[in-house]
């Protein structure tokens, strides 16, 4: 894992191999980064298991079956009970450029995976929705404009 910050914005390139997303968290755990926004990747995956949000809190979960690239990614980086959250949703390109898409699961680096993170001096923390039953995003900064 290399990684360089400047500011708000903190760099990671992961290496062939390694999980994306422990190597992300273990990247803010170094640079002390506990809220901000997956502003994109880049890179190559393998081993890819995506999800799809089917309500009643369960993801209906697929195996994306081939190395795929990976052309975009973005999302948010919290915690829930004092653990990381790592919310990404990616586009992945397959050979022929058909694309498949959705909730990041898991995956491994394959050659390279390249990410940037802005960092947030706003807490973004996860609290369980009574309505939804879902770990909602909430601010320690912020407003409940509900009513």
């Amino acid at each position: 894992m290399v990684t360089a910050r400047s500011g708000d914005l903190l760099l990671v390139r992961l290496a062939h191999g390694d999980d994306l997303l422990a190597g992300l968290e273990s990247a803010l755990v170094a640079e002390g980064v506990d809220s901000g926004v997956l502003v994109g990747a880049v890179g190559m995956l393998s081993d890819v298991k995506l999800g799809y949000y089917a309500g009643d809190g369960r993801y209906e979960v697929f195996d994306v079956g081939e190395e795929v690239e990976l052309c975009s990614a973005n999302g948010n980086i919290s915690s829930f009970e004092g653990d990381y959250v790592i919310h990404m949703h990616v586009t992945a390109g397959r050979r022929g450029g058909a694309a498949v898409a959705g909730h990041l699961v898991s995956a491994k680096v394959h050659m390279t995976g390249e990410l940037a993170v802005m960092v947030s001096e706003v807490g973004m923390v996860r609290k369980v929705d009574e309505d939804t039953g879902l770990k909602l995003l909430w601010f320690e900064k912020g407003t409940d404009d509900r009513r």
